[in-house]
């Protein structure tokens, strides 16, 4: 695997503009709902190791105080780790970066939404730019 940092700040410097991809990714880790750390394919034989955040939704918090939104944020958690690591494709598009430093994109998993499907399980509810409690 390589990795050229230069290259990709190049090719990501602009992503405030314009929308990056769709890009092939491996699933590496999620934190929650809608963070996650992917192996996204570049360009042949060019690889980056990148957190993304799923830009359309909002899924509970791990580290709330209330319990209930723990158990529903472990759920979210589960279940995209679980999506992710059983697929046969999945598609990143980058579309900026967000307030945490993360790139805000949307994945689909096998031709599906992954957004989608979280607000389908009731995971996720659409991000309306605040964060709003679960309990």
């Amino acid at each position: 695997m390589k990795r050229y940092p230069a290259i990709v700040a190049l090719i990501f410097s602009c992503a405030t503009v314009a929308d990056y991809g769709p890009y092939k990714a491996t699933f590496i880790s999620a934190y929650d709902g809608d963070t996650m750390t992917l192996l996204l394919n570049l360009a042949p034989g060019l690889y980056r190791e990148t957190k993304v955040r799923l830009g359309s939704v909002d899924t509970p918090e791990i580290r709330s105080n209330c319990d209930h939104e723990k158990q529903l944020a472990i759920a979210a958690r589960d279940f995209v780790r679980s999506a992710l690591s059983a697929a046969t494709s999945i598609s990143v598009t980058i579309h900026g970066i967000g307030k945490y430093g993360r790139w805000l994109s949307t994945l689909d998993v096998d031709g599906q939404s992954l957004s989608a499907m979280l607000l389908d399980r009731g995971l996720a509810r659409p991000w309306t730019g605040r964060r709003e409690g679960w309990c």
